[in-house]
């Protein structure tokens, strides 16, 4: 309980949840399902949201906040997927307050509206 999933380059990443750091990799066209190599996410995380940006033409994924075990407050740091080594790596980007509960949407540029 408390997983996060995210659709990235073919697969479907599945990360931590209540007691586990693990991330299982579940291929989009065979439906085979793996453990990462090294892909255990620096801290167990549950409830938190995976989202994937999209910059100059690269995809990144990015697990974000979350309830973390052992802490009080919810959770404001990020990690990085590195899909090459799969492994998760911190990243310099957090939250401006910590959360935990939340939904996340990845849209095309040409469905966003300013205003």
């Amino acid at each position: 309980m408390g997983h996060s999933c995210a659709v990235f380059n073919g697969n479907i990443i599945v990360a931590g949840g209540s007691g586990t750091k693990s991330t299982e990799i579940i291929n989009l066209t065979t439906m085979s399902s793996r453990l990462a190599r090294n892909g255990n996410l620096s801290k167990e995380r549950s409830k938190f949201g995976l989202g994937v940006t999209k910059t100059g033409g690269f995809k990144t994924l990015y697990a974000i906040g979350g309830d973390v075990i052992g802490q009080r407050a919810d959770e404001a740091s990020m990690e990085v997927w590195n899909e090459r080594s799969e492994k998760w790596e911190k990243s310099s980007k957090f939250l401006q307050t910590g959360r935990s509960l939340f939904g996340i949407a990845s849209l095309p540029k040409s469905l966003l509206c300013y205003g």
